[in-house]
Parts: structure tokens; C-alpha cells; sequence
């Protein structure tokens, strides 16, 4: 039974030092002492408060009291968004939605907006609402750019194709003029005719 009292009286001071840890790291941010604050959320965090996980995603995101840190704002928002913060659930959707921390994916932003808003988060209520309209733009965005990319392409000129293909009349007609001066047999004058005689007689004697 002491055990049990004992255990209990443990408990109960942890939580009084977590909340404690808390209302004192949110005096210590009201006040913008922002370091401090960074270190009293950092002990009420030990103590597994949901709200210390929260501060410290966005404080390590929008580098308040730290350097911007998203992979380690989406650490504190996930570890708060599971449990089931409205705020770090909607913080997080829109690290997936981004790809702050964590590698872009748009099917697990929409969870996580869904899970925001059925928690009664405004803003992933009202993100929700333009999703299937922002999907819509871009795809029809992507489908007018590949529209442009082959209206825009450039006419092949003669230059870039085969003579023939291009201009077949013309190469006919040369080919027809080749042709015709092979086939003209070129007149052969008197002295020609005579000389050929005078060879003919020489041979047969």
C-alpha cells in the first residue's frame, strides 16, 4: 500500500513539474526570452507535456532562440501531432506538404490536414477546402505546358531534310536535263567525214 501512495505522490510531482516547466517556458517566450523559453520547453518536453513538444517544432522551424532546424521542428511535430495535437498535426501536413524536413508527399499532407480538422484546426479546415481546386490548377497547368512544348515546336526547313522529299519537282527536272544531254549525239562535220574515209581505205588495203 506504501509502494502504491509512493508511486502515486512520484507521479503526481512530475506532473506538477511538467506543468510547472511549461507555464513558466510560455512566460519566459511571452517575454521574448526566447533562450530560457527554449530550455523550460526542453524540460517540460522530459516530461512528455504535448504543448512543450509543439513550441519546440516551432520554435526550431522559424528559428526562434536556435537556428532553423525543419528536420528537427518535424521531429517535435510529429512526436505531438500522434498524440494528438490539432496545431502540430496541421504544422506537420504542411512539412509534407512543402517537403520541410522530410521529403515531399502530398497523400500524407492530406492525412494530416484531415486528422487537423476533425480536431477542429481552422486552418486545415480552410486548406481542405482548396485542395482538390490547387490538384485541378496543376494538373491542367501540366497538361497547357505540354500543349505549348508541341505547338512551339519549330517547322522543319528544306535544309534539314532530304532534297528529294522537299523538292521533288526540281530534282526531276534536273535529272530529266542530265538525261537528255547524254542522249543527244553531237553532229559530226565534213573534214570528221573524210578523215574516216581515208582511215577506212587505208585499212582494206
Amino acid at each position: 500500500m506504501k509502494r502504491v501512495i509512493f508511486v502515486i505522490a512520484i507521479l503526481l510531482l512530475m506532473d506538477l513539474n511538467a506543468s510547472s516547466s511549461y507555464s513558466r517556458a510560455v512566460k519566459q517566450y511571452q517575454s521574448r526570452d526566447y533562450n530560457d523559453a527554449l530550455k523550460s520547453f526542453y524540460v517540460s518536453a522530459r516530461h512528455h507535456n504535448l504543448n512543450a513538444y509543439y513550441m519546440l517544432g516551432k520554435m526550431h522551424e522559424e528559428g526562434i532562440g536556435t537556428a532553423v532546424n525543419y528536420q528537427t521542428a518535424f521531429y517535435w511535430y510529429e512526436k505531438s501531432a500522434m498524440r494528438g495535437h490539432p496545431s502540430a498535426q496541421y504544422r506537420l501536413a504542411r512539412m509534407f506538404e512543402k517537403g520541410k524536413g522530410v521529403v515531399a508527399k502530398m497523400d500524407k499532407a492530406k492525412v494530416w490536414y484531415k486528422k487537423a480538422a476533425t480536431n477542429g484546426n481552422k486552418d486545415a479546415k480552410a486548406r481542405l477546402a482548396h485542395w482538390d481546386n490547387k490538384i485541378a490548377r496543376k494538373s491542367s497547368k501540366h497538361i497547357d505546358l505540354e500543349t505549348k512544348i508541341h505547338t512551339d515546336e519549330p517547322k522543319k526547313s528544306y535544309r534539314d531534310s532530304n532534297l528529294e522529299t522537299i523538292l521533288p519537282s526540281a530534282v526531276s527536272k534536273k535529272e530529266t536535263q542530265i538525261k537528255s544531254t547524254k542522249d543527244v549525239v553531237e553532229p559530226t562535220s565534213k573534214e570528221d567525214e573524210g578523215s574516216s574515209m581515208v582511215d577506212m581505205l587505208k585499212f582494206w588495203k
